[in-house]
Order: structure tokens, then sequence, then C-alpha cells
């Protein structure tokens, strides 16, 4: 009888397990709510829309999903002009302050969302290190010692910045060097 209701529980958790554990697991978007477009279409298009673009602008085919620099880019001149009131003029017909209001925090939340997700595109991560002159200044500055720097890593042409942090990657070896 026990087995049989530890067996029945586990059916159950394991029945409802997956679409609650997709959800905790799925990516975050940064995406519109496809009803927004309603508002876009009915208070920006007449004079933003594939006809007609006042000031370089074009609401009709912004995308949903914020997934590129340039989509984002777009989307933040939307909820910049919004937000100041610029847009609609005084003189067309306003949006119902709670649509507005609906609009503005979906965008600001799916902005906030956004730059989060297309500042972090992955890549490596370098452990950066000080060039010659910044090391030797450093401690110059924080233990008033000077020092000869000939034996540490070179750094790049002195033609070129000396602090562009892609040149300034440091190895296992660069690190031995330091510590000695």
């Amino acid at each position: 009888m026990m087995r049989q209701l530890w067996f029945s529980c586990f059916l159950v958790v394991t029945a409802c397990w997956p679409p609650s554990a997709q959800k905790l697991l799925a990516a975050p978007r940064a995406e519109m709510d496809a009803g927004h477009k309603e508002l876009l279409r009915t208070h920006c298009q007449q004079c933003h829309g594939a006809d007609t673009q006042e000031s370089g602008v074009r609401v009709d085919d912004l995308p949903l999903v914020i997934d590129t620099i340039a989509a984002a880019e777009r989307w933040q001149k939307v909820l910049n002009v919004l937000n100041a009131g610029e847009m609609p003029p005084e003189d067309e017909p306003q949006p119902e302050r709670a649509a507005k209001a609906d609009f503005l925090d979906d965008l600001a939340t799916a902005m906030v969302t956004a730059r989060k997700l297309l500042a972090d595109q992955g890549g490596r991560i370098a452990m950066r290190r000080l060039n010659r002159r910044e090391y030797k200044n450093t401690l110059r500055h924080l233990l008033g010692v000077e020092i000869d720097v000939s034996d540490l890593p070179a750094d790049t042409s002195p033609l070129a910045f000396d602090t562009v942090g892609a040149n300034l990657f440091m190895t296992a070896s660069q690190f031995e060097q330091y510590e000695a």
C-alpha cells in the first residue's frame, strides 16, 4: 500500500515537472507583446509607417523580439519620445493613459532585458595586465619604489597605443614573470 502511494506521488510529480521546469529553464527574451502593435498602428503609423517616415522613423516594421543592437536602438527611440511626451503630437489623438503606461512599462522591461542579453554576447574574457609604463608608475606611486621594467613582458610597438586591452592579455608564463 505504501509503495503504491509513493509510486503515485512520483508519477504526479514527474507528470507535472516538465512544463514547470521548461519555464524555469527557458532563456529570457526581450520581446514586446504583439498586442502593443495596435497602439503603434493607431497613434504612430500615419506619420511613421511604410508610406511616410517623418524624421526617418518607421514603426510599422519594428520587430517584436529585440535581439539585435539595431532593433534595440529603434525601440529606444520610441521609448524616449513617448516618455518625453513628444509623440504623438499634441494636435493628434492621444492613447489612453492606461494603455500608454502599460506599453511603456512593457517596453522598458523589454529594453532592460535586451540590454542584459546584448551586453553578454559570449566570447572569451582575457585576463588583463598593466603595461610596463603603468606597472612602473603604479609601484612608484604606491610603494615609492623605482624598478627596472625591462624584464617584464614586452608591450606593443611604440607607435601604437600601449593601453589597448586586447594587446595586454596575460599568459601563465607572463604571470610567473610578474611574480618573480
